[in-house]
């Protein structure tokens, strides 16, 4: 690069040997869900993604105040709506998760998003 009417005869050149693929996420996050429905599609928070390599793979969810309610290293497992998918269940309102999932001949797809839980 060098600018016109500079007193510096300097070119600065870059090259890379760095290559950047993006990964495609293959499935879908829902953004609702109520465990009492009635609807075996809606009852549980689901990652619907096809070849998850579990073992590479997390899914955390937290409440309002930022406390975990549910880690899982099988994001297709979901979430019932209860604490560590136990007993106790958690009121309606948002909760955040973090999603790290490795997909089978694919790379590491990462997303943080919002659940709406309806009771």
């Amino acid at each position: 690069v060098v600018a016109e009417g500079s007193e510096f005869d300097t070119v600065l050149t870059a090259t890379s040997n760095t290559v950047c693929l993006k990964y495609d996420f293959h499935g879908d996050i829902p953004n609702i869900f109520s465990p009492e429905s009635g609807n075996t599609a809606v009852n549980w928070f689901k990652i619907n993604a096809v070849h998850i390599d579990t073992t590479n793979s997390s899914l955390k969810i937290y409440n309002k105040w930022g406390e975990l309610v549910l880690e899982s290293t099988n994001p297709s497992e979901g979430w019932n709506g209860n604490i560590a998918n136990e007993s106790k269940e958690c009121p309606s309102g948002l909760y955040v998760y973090v999603l790290s999932l490795k997909q089978h001949g694919s790379g590491t797809y990462y997303r943080t998003g919002v659940v709406q839980l309806l009771r």
